[in-house]
């Protein structure tokens, strides 16, 4: 709905009259009407930087902002238009692309969708986690589900550490030292702080 009104504009000739609603145009100097494109309210550079603002947020552990923001990146990309064939054609070549956030160009939108996603999920996973721990603490076997299924998201290695040394705790405290151990392996091939490295041990 916001950008269905960030579109247009609205112009009251007369107190009387009620006002008059014009499309906005994205190029003012176009004046065929076969030409003529709307406004183009998104672009994937914003995008871009929303996704960076909600994985800082996931470092931060601001994981109800975090899965905010990345709801929003997913819904703002249906709204992405490219301008050029060249972009369009830069767009299908690298559909298949999953890159990290550092590496996206504007052309790499299925990267951004896919890191998006992942990221929403694992959020996801773990607000449920947590609250599913709070609200029903004897359901063990939930919050150990949800803190498995949150180290198997397609996450950037600093996040992934993070997803791991939460299963490590929850599984360890409820006594379950193999799949520890296993989510301990996975910890160490990342090749993380020497600090976490000792402790892991």
């Amino acid at each position: 709905m916001s950008i269905f009104r960030s579109s247009h504009t609205y112009l009251s000739p007369l107190a009387s009259l009620p006002p008059l609603q014009l499309h906005l145009r994205r190029d003012l100097a176009e004046s065929s009407v076969s030409r003529v494109l709307p406004t183009a309210v998104q672009n994937l550079r914003q995008v871009r930087a929303e996704l960076s603002e909600g994985l800082r947020q996931v470092s931060g552990a601001k994981l109800s902002e975090a899965q905010a923001t990345f709801r929003t990146v997913l819904e703002a990309l249906l709204f992405v238009a490219v301008s050029s064939d060249e972009e369009a054609k830069e767009v299908s070549v690298l559909l298949s692309c999953v890159p990290f956030f550092w590496h996206i160009d504007l052309s790499q939108w299925r990267g951004t969708v896919t890191t998006t996603r992942e990221y929403l999920l694992g959020v996801s996973i773990e607000l449920e986690r947590r609250r599913a721990a709070q609200e029903t603490p004897d359901d063990v076997r939930r919050s150990l589900e949800l803190a498995a299924y949150f180290t198997h998201c397609q996450l950037q290695p600093p996040h992934l550490q993070i997803a791991l040394r939460s299963a490590i705790q929850v599984f360890t405290k409820a006594g379950n030292a193999g799949t520890a151990a296993k989510f301990a392996r996975k910890l160490l091939d990342l090749n993380p702080d020497p600090k976490i490295v000792s402790m892991v041990r």
